[in-house]
């Protein structure tokens, strides 16, 4: 199998369904990585003015959604540059795995949001935050309230960034099965030219050319 960089041929519409797929994917996870995921405050308070950001790369979870993402790029890039059709189909397969895990980790941190981020590091912040905005109570005290009426006091709401890494993870792995659709009913260059040229007359060894009642 050629590569896509020296073939010639047109772009069938299942591998531009499937690039356009995967670059889709890989985008929206990666900027679903750099966005918030969830979004910390009180619920007193009604403003939302002590509400803290917490951003998906601040999450362990998060650096994993970008490094599929940086890497199913350079997937993309290896589609087109590898011409062996096993290479091919190992990129798709990997592309797919990725996506599943991007998916999986953003399921996993949406149903289990105020547990996952109600964290000690995020009550820590959370109290930093409040404790200046409340006289006579210190950042220990604060903290203290918070871990002990965490599930009372503390309201979690879903970040724009979770849900758009759940749709690159989709995404993704729908890519990736196109790919390798694509790879699995791509034609090897060399059959083809093979084919092309099963209709030409060769000229027999000696150099003469048949008449046209040899060639009847």
């Amino acid at each position: 199998m050629r590569s896509e960089i020296t073939s010639t041929a047109p772009p069938s519409r299942l591998r531009l369904i499937g690039f356009a797929a995967l670059t889709a994917g890989a985008l929206s996870a990666g900027l679903g990585a750099l966005l918030p995921w969830a979004i910390v405050g009180l619920r007193t308070d009604a403003a939302r003015a002590l509400d803290t950001l917490i951003f998906g790369i601040d999450t362990w979870e998060g650096v994993v959604v970008l490094a599929v993402a940086v890497a199913s790029l350079v997937g993309l890039v290896a589609l087109r540059l590898v011409g062996a059709r096993m290479w091919r189909a190992g990129v798709a397969v990997a592309i797919a795995i990725g996506g599943a895990v991007v998916a999986a980790l953003a399921v996993l941190d949406w149903l289990r949001l105020p547990d996952r981020f109600t964290d000690r590091e995020e009550l820590d912040r959370l109290a930093e935050t409040i404790a200046p905005r409340l006289p006579g109570r210190s950042v220990e005290t604060v903290r203290t309230l918070l871990e002990r009426e965490a599930h009372r006091l503390i309201r979690v709401d879903v970040g724009p960034g979770l849900p758009l890494a759940l749709l690159g993870g989709i995404l993704l792995v729908a890519a990736g099965l196109l790919a390798l659709a694509w790879t699995r009913a791509a034609v090897p260059g060399a059959s083809s030219e093979a084919a092309n040229g099963s209709g030409r007359l060769e000229p027999p060894p000696d150099g003469h050319a048949p008449s046209p009642l040899e060639r009847a």
